[in-house]
């Protein structure tokens, strides 16, 4: 009953996600592409390495946009956290503190959303930033369309073994609140962000199913 209530849960935000970004959502459960294979090793491989691209595309997509409207010590702060990130050669380590940084990275936007004058300030970015605003939030727009259908994945891997494999699956098991989280702020800090954008006369595609990240950790600030 828990697993399906997160599930439904998860589709109900990305609906809502969908509208800010008028995505194509794709449907769920209506084929075997999502659901386990039989091979527990290389399920669990294949989800843990989808879900870390998406980890840096949301990553670098709100890194990008923060960036945009920091000032330089905000900057030069981000630069930082960033150099000591990327010291993290441990897989897992890497991933726990991105994770915490995108947490962060929410919070700094929720926060700039809460402005009066956001609207102004977006309008006062050079065109170069403003580009960069635009390209990471259709960015984050993929990793929004995208989690869904890796938690739905992720669900039937995790149901589908016994109890003797359960801790084979405790990657997938672990990262299904992060997908939650990436439905969620697309529906909410992104999608309100993705108006703001737009109310400033600014264009920002929609992404869809197929559409390619247009940001990447080289090239954020």
């Amino acid at each position: 009953m828990v697993k399906k209530m997160l599930v439904i849960g998860s589709l109900l935000l990305v609906s809502l996600s969908a509208s800010a970004f008028e995505l194509k959502v794709p449907k769920l459960g209506g084929d075997d592409k999502g659901a386990a294979s039989g091979n527990i090793e290389a399920d669990v491989a294949d989800f843990v390495a989808k879900t870390a691209q998406m980890r840096d595309v949301a990553y670098a997509s709100m890194t990008t946009i923060v960036a945009a409207y920091a000032d330089e010590t905000q900057l030069a702060k981000m630069k930082a956290e960033d150099e000591e990130l990327n010291k993290k050669t441990d897989a897992k380590e890497n991933g726990a503190a991105k994770t915490a940084l995108i947490k962060t990275r929410e919070a700094q936007l929720a926060e700039l959303q809460k402005q009066k004058d956001i609207g102004e300030k977006t309008k006062a970015l050079s065109a170069e930033k403003q580009q960069k605003v635009a390209k990471g939030l259709f960015s984050f727009g993929i990793a929004a369309l995208s989690a869904p259908v890796l938690m739905d994945k992720g669900q039937k891997i995790v149901s589908s073994v016994s109890l003797t494999n359960v801790m084979k699956v405790l990657p997938v098991k672990d990262s299904l609140p992060m997908l939650a989280d990436f439905v969620k702020y697309g529906s909410g800090t992104i999608g309100g962000f993705v108006k703001i954008v737009k109310g400033a006369n600014i264009e920002v595609k929609a992404p869809a199913a197929d559409s390619k990240p247009e940001t990447n950790t080289k090239d954020m600030f």
